[in-house]
């Protein structure tokens, strides 16, 4: 398992900065286009900007959570171990217990 962690983990980091990337780009530009708007009393190019810039914030804030959610487990509510020859090894104890 960790042999195919470690070759996973660059593509990880390469995936994060993808995301990061697009979190940061499209949140500068929705930004500027909320900016230039307000002061330009919102022309279509403006408003149309920041409608988009907006919608692919949002999609690359919920790809990076869904992204964060299946690849470390920090939001796993789950405290079943994952390792099975504990669960046998604690299942045999206590059937000896018994």
């Amino acid at each position: 398992m960790g042999f195919v962690f470690a070759l996973f983990y660059p593509f990880l980091i390469i995936i994060y900065a993808l995301l990061a990337g697009a979190l940061f780009a499209s949140l500068i530009v929705f930004i500027n286009n909320m900016r230039n708007g307000v002061a330009n009393k919102w022309p279509a190019k403006n408003l149309v900007g920041a409608i988009i810039a907006g919608i692919i914030f949002v999609m690359a804030l919920t790809t990076t959570m869904i992204v964060i959610y299946h690849t470390t487990g920090v939001f796993s509510m789950d405290n079943s171990p994952n390792n099975s020859s504990s669960v046998d090894a604690a299942i045999a104890l206590m059937a000896m217990n018994l």
